[in-house]
């Protein structure tokens, strides 16, 4: 019997999609995925960029509680983009939109999980065994240049990261 992985609805002759859905629910899920990959970054950017402390809390409601959380929810996102393509088709603008910013959004907080790494070291680093965890957060930052190697890796963000990197291999090394 199958059983939608979304709403629970279960039936011998319930069609389910690739992902778990009973039609009803992609109807109504798909266009509320999409539309959160399309809000995270710009949820991401205001609570980033604004000095209001209030606003910045009330924008964080937006965001997942980690960042794992988030590239699980954007992966699964993908998922359903993948999905919708097989009843819109390839070539749907809000669809490649939605999967350009997923893709991003996961790209982007893989690389600065690396960079956040780093700096830990590099804290930790400060007044104990430096050289140690200089070199453990130079390493961080060689796996954010590997990932950064990746094929399918956005090109703005791919700029925009080797400049960050350069900067913060630069300040570990003691060229600030």
């Amino acid at each position: 019997m199958a059983t939608c992985k979304w709403c629970g609805r279960s039936g011998w002759i319930l069609p389910i999609s690739a992902n778990g859905m009973c039609d009803t629910c992609k109807a109504t899920e798909v266009p509320l995925i999409v539309r959160l990959v399309q809000t995270l970054p710009e949820a991401q950017g205001v609570v980033d960029s604004t000095k209001a402390i209030r606003t910045r809390v009330e924008r964080c409601d937006d965001l997942m509680v980690t960042p794992e959380s988030t590239v699980t929810e954007a992966t699964e996102a993908l998922l359903v983009i993948d999905e919708a393509r097989r009843d819109y088709g390839v070539g749907h603008p809000i669809l490649d939109e939605s999967e350009h910013l997923a893709r991003r959004f996961i790209q982007e907080t893989q690389l600065d999980g690396y960079l956040r790494e780093a700096e830990k070291e590099a804290f930790v680093g400060n007044g104990q065994k430096a050289l140690g965890h200089c070199q453990e957060a130079l390493d961080h930052c060689q796996e954010a240049l590997f990932f950064l190697s990746s094929e399918g890796m956005d090109g703005e963000l791919r700029t925009e990261y080797e400049e960050k990197i350069e900067r913060k291999t630069r300040e570990l090394r003691g060229g600030t």
